[in-house]
């Protein structure tokens, strides 16, 4: 398991690591909060998890969004959104020169914080920039 593992509103756990599912590579997990404990982890399925090392997710307080670290030919930070029926949409990579660990998202939405040798920040515009129009 990662050192970062974040709760939904729900109490839901996301964390990455690596499982018989994972075929030898981190992923993303949830672990479901039901009746006072936590489901089995769950792979959260290949519409996030890439060929590469999928971790470090922070997750939206409602679900609604999953940003997490891809480290690979392809790696930086990746935004998904759910859909209406509740699935995870194709990721999307924030920006094409960011990278790093530890995504976290200011409760009041505004500011963007990951570890790269140190704590940045930035505006979170990003989040709404991104979003699919529905």
């Amino acid at each position: 398991m990662s050192l970062s593992a974040l709760k939904d509103s729900n109490g839901t756990l996301y964390f990455g690591g690596t499982g018989k599912d994972s075929h030898g590579r981190t992923d993303i997990y949830c672990a479901e909060w039901i009746n006072g404990e936590y489901n089995k982890p769950v792979n959260i399925g290949s519409e996030i998890n890439d060929k590469g090392v999928d971790h470090c997710p922070y997750i939206a307080p409602d679900e609604a969004y999953i940003i997490f670290s891809r480290f690979g030919p392809e790696g930086g930070f990746y935004i998904s959104f759910k859909d209406k029926a509740g699935n995870w949409l194709e990721p999307v990579k924030i920006h094409e020169h960011l990278e790093g660990v530890c995504p976290y998202v200011s409760p009041d939405g505004k500011y963007f914080f990951f570890n790269l040798d140190g704590i940045y920040w930035m505006p979170a515009g990003f989040i709404d920039a991104l979003k699919p129009k529905q």
